[in-house]
């Protein structure tokens, strides 16, 4: 009989230690099939999370007893790097275990200061890593041309150049902007020589809140095409109303569907190829 294996990642393991029903059935459900897989890098993460009282610690030690976990090195033969983000830049047992694997690894710094950012970075080296990028990071979604703050390539590539001739370390830019001209000047500027980006999935059920006045269009052409739910500009609503337009939205299965779908009907599959080639034109300066 054919059965399903589920790789569960670490915030359904959070969700099932918070008590969602749905999850803990979920998850003892996977047990009794023996088709419960977690990565080693969850196992860190999840016992590493930092709201775990002494009593729930131990029962999540027990839970992770029930999975069959992935050392970081199986992912050796499919992966050409490890990407490591902002917020697991102090998980000093995560970045050791990839840095031991030998391939190269990319770290974000958003939120991060510059002495935890060195931190982590004699970690991974200690660990043997010997191919390193560094990516500048503005934690805000999305983040204001005015925030990106580019210079901050250049502070960290001064700061770690004493490592130029120990490995070979790289700086690059981890976008959030959504905004071609930083991007041009994180290259052609500040020689960021990777460039992150960050993409929103379309065919999920979505209510939109317009970061600025300017978004509102878009809210309204995605409420004519039925596939998000338009709450307005942030400043005018209240936790209150979003709580209640969650809960309705929950409470109608039939138009979170038809959102969904009407959502997956706007993927064309080339999004990809639009991405290479704005990237391609901010390297050649055609933007």
């Amino acid at each position: 009989m054919f059965t399903t294996n589920y790789l569960i990642d670490t915030n359904i393991l959070i969700y099932h230690t918070k008590g969602s029903q749905n999850t803990i059935d979920f998850i003892s459900h996977l047990i009794t099939q023996h088709s419960f897989y977690i990565s080693i890098l969850t196992k860190i993460e999840f016992l590493g999370w930092d709201k775990h009282t002494p009593y729930g610690f131990q029962k999540c030690k027990q839970l992770i007893e029930f999975a069959t976990i992935y050392p970081v090195d199986e992912l050796f033969p499919y992966v050409d790097f490890y990407k490591i983000a902002s917020y697991e830049i102090l998980w000093n047992n995560l970045l050791s275990a990839c840095a031991k694997t030998g391939r190269p690894v990319v770290l974000s710094t958003g939120m991060a200061t510059l002495d935890e950012v060195k931190q982590a970075v004699a970690i991974l080296k200690n660990a043997g890593c010997k191919e390193l990028t560094l990516l500048h990071c503005v934690s805000g979604y999305p983040t204001p041309v005015a925030g990106c703050n580019l210079a901050a390539i250049e502070t960290m590539r001064k700061s770690f150049s004493y490592l130029q001739s120990q490995m070979n370390i790289h700086f690059g830019w981890s976008d959030h902007s959504v905004n071609p001209g930083v991007i041009y000047r994180a290259v052609h500027r500040w020689g960021a020589e990777m460039i992150e980006f960050h993409l929103d999935l379309v065919g999920v059920p979505v209510i939109l809140i317009a970061n600025y006045k300017t978004d509102e269009r878009d809210m309204i052409a995605f409420k004519k095409l039925g596939i998000a739910l338009p709450l307005g500009y942030h400043e005018d609503v209240s936790d209150s109303t979003i709580k209640q337009a969650v809960e309705n939205l929950l409470k109608d299965r039939v138009l979170w569907e038809k959102m969904s779908e009407k959502g997956k009907m706007l993927v064309d599959g080339c999004g990809a190829k639009r991405i290479a080639d704005i990237v391609e034109d901010c390297l050649s300066a055609k933007i």
